[in-house]
């Protein structure tokens, strides 16, 4: 089986995970630390569960990011622009990034968010002037290309694709410490900032503290880029494949 949603703290959760890995072959994860954690919470299974690292398409990624896009934030050297890409469903913690703007007094601190789902209509009454939701786009990659930092402030997360692929591009990402593989991206890679989850004061703060990238700062990430490659899924799969054989 393989586990992308941490709802740990659940019972129901709980019980389902214990019957489904007591009858499962193996169980993989896409996080090192959820990993890490349901070993100590199922110890008995803990000899059949795996990492097994999501793929990252740098190369689709490449072919996409100086699509010509149109966004004043984006464009104006003044403004200090953040982006988030995530759907717009409670769990996101979409609402906690825009009570943190909100809190925000500095005019040249701007965000915008890119998706779409429940959520919509009731975020975009909580809009701040420095926030944007822009909804669904087909390609997010220009806009992150163009931000100057990254935030994803889930409340529960697997593992990210949409920051994997914003810290590809060097992106200083600020990232909640809930269940998930997030903070392990901040804590591996050293570009980025975590705060506690559902504190949109503690994210404010942090999210003032940004300054303008250096114009001379290297625009990709290759130990990233290394670690989440089509190679290293296949190291990682063939580990499980020679487990069950």
């Amino acid at each position: 089986c393989r586990v992308a949603g941490y709802y740990i703290d659940s019972l129901s959760y709980k019980l389902i995970f214990y019957f489904v890995s007591k009858f499962a072959d193996a169980c993989v994860f896409n996080s090192e630390s959820n990993l890490q954690l349901f070993k100590e919470k199922f110890p008995k299974s803990s000899f059949k569960f795996f990492y097994l690292s999501n793929i990252l398409n740098f190369e689709n990624i490449q072919t996409k990011i100086n699509n010509e896009i149109k966004e004043e934030w984006l464009d104006n050297d003044e403004y200090i622009t953040g982006v988030c890409v995530s759907r717009l469903e409670d769990l996101k913690g979409i609402d906690i990034l825009i009570d943190s703007m909100n809190l925000i007094d500095d005019e040249r601190i701007k965000m915008i968010i890119i998706g779409e789902g429940s959520q919509f209509e009731t975020y975009k009454k909580k809009l701040s002037k420095n926030t944007k939701l822009l909804g669904f786009k087909e390609n997010p990659y220009p806009y992150i290309y163009k931000a100057d930092f990254y935030c994803q402030p889930s409340r529960r997360e697997g593992m990210a694709n949409s920051l994997m692929e914003a810290m590809s591009l060097n992106k200083y990402s600020i990232v909640s410490n809930c269940y998930g593989g997030n903070k392990d991206l901040i804590s591996k890679y050293k570009n980025g900032a975590i705060f506690e989850s559902g504190n949109s004061s503690e994210l404010a703060n942090l999210i003032k503290k940004i300054k303008k990238p250096n114009l001379n700062q290297v625009l990709i990430n290759e130990n990233l880029i290394r670690d989440f490659s089509r190679q290293s899924f296949r190291n990682h799969f063939e580990k499980v494949i020679n487990y069950l054989i």
